[in-house]
């Protein structure tokens, strides 16, 4: 008898399928009319008095937790999240227009040439 594969296998075949037929993509810069205005709300709230007030208030109720609880686990827990909250618009930007600079590779660097060394007298890297 034999056994059918399991779902997970149907799923990546389906996915090399469609990724097989792909033929260009680019990063999605567009949408910055549509919502860029929400966006640069947000994030002014965020890295404003409100992401502040945010941070100290994640930062009390921790302190709060942690001493009813006996554990500091609550108090990191709180700095985590009032972190988090400040600096995740900055880290999102960053991720989302991240760019990769692509350099010409010098070719001296990749094919350095011979250079004799002194004490042997014998050739150093590709003649």
């Amino acid at each position: 008898m034999m056994t059918r594969p399991p779902n997970y296998a149907k799923a990546f075949c389906g996915l090399v399928l469609i990724f097989m037929f792909v033929q260009h993509a680019e990063a999605g810069t567009g949408g910055s009319s549509e919502f860029g205005s929400i966006y640069t709300l947000l994030t002014g709230w965020l890295q404003g008095m409100l992401g502040r007030i945010l941070a100290v208030t994640f930062l009390m109720v921790g302190l709060v937790s942690g001493v009813m609880r006996g554990s500091m686990m609550g108090l990191v827990l709180g700095i985590a999240c009032g972190l988090g909250v400040y600096t995740a618009p900055t880290v999102i930007n960053n991720i989302v227009t991240g760019t990769i600079n692509l350099q010409r590779i010098d070719s001296s660097r990749t094919n350095p040439k011979p250079t004799i060394v002194p004490e042997r007298d014998t050739f150093v890297g590709t003649p």
